[in-house]
């Protein structure tokens, strides 16, 4: 399936290339000509989806803009993931793109939406005493120990992330900690 996907977007490189401009260092692609539905030139394509990903509708497809950043810039589709480096799935610019492979895009993942401690990694143990600090590698979950402060359990997730990601850790918000 993805390979008939690189295909028809391999023939329809050049049309894409004809219709839409992208800006490498703002990372947005506009129109270069009026279209059928009431887009003018010079208007923004693509919308944000629920994910915060830009999709462009072209001939009844939609496609991402960051993979079309990519082949705009490089020539080709992307044969991998493409990783938005600094964790914001809008943010086109070519400098914030990166193509990997699905586990190293796994691993510059954001907080969870059920995070309520505020840092990347670090729950409330169940005593409600003190912080655990977790890390998920090859899909299992290893404890990194507890803390008296979240802030403590943050650092030792964040040295965790970059001893274990390198160059796909994500940095990690340092917040107010008034959590003891």
């Amino acid at each position: 399936m993805a390979e008939n996907n690189n295909n028809l977007m391999n023939k329809w490189r050049a049309d894409l290339m004809s219709v839409l401009h992208y800006n490498d260092e703002t990372g947005v692609f506009t129109w270069k000509k009026h279209r059928k539905n009431h887009m003018n030139e010079g208007d923004i394509a693509g919308t944000k989806n629920s994910n915060g990903y830009i999709n462009i509708g072209f001939r009844g497809k939609v496609i991402r803009a960051h993979r079309l950043a990519w082949m705009f810039v490089y020539g080709s589709w992307p044969t991998k993931s493409i990783d938005h480096k600094n964790g914001n799935t809008s943010d086109n610019r070519i400098i914030n793109l990166r193509e990997c492979s699905h586990r190293e895009n796994m691993m510059n993942m954001g907080d969870h939406k059920n995070n309520t401690s505020g840092f990347k990694g670090v729950s409330l143990r169940g005593d409600g005493k003190k912080w655990r600090a977790c890390i998920s590698l090859n899909g299992k979950q290893v404890t990194l120990g507890s803390y008296r402060k979240a802030s403590q359990a943050s650092a030792a997730y964040k040295l965790a992330e970059y001893l274990y990601f390198g160059q796909f850790a994500r940095e990690v918000a340092i917040g107010k900690d008034n959590k003891e």
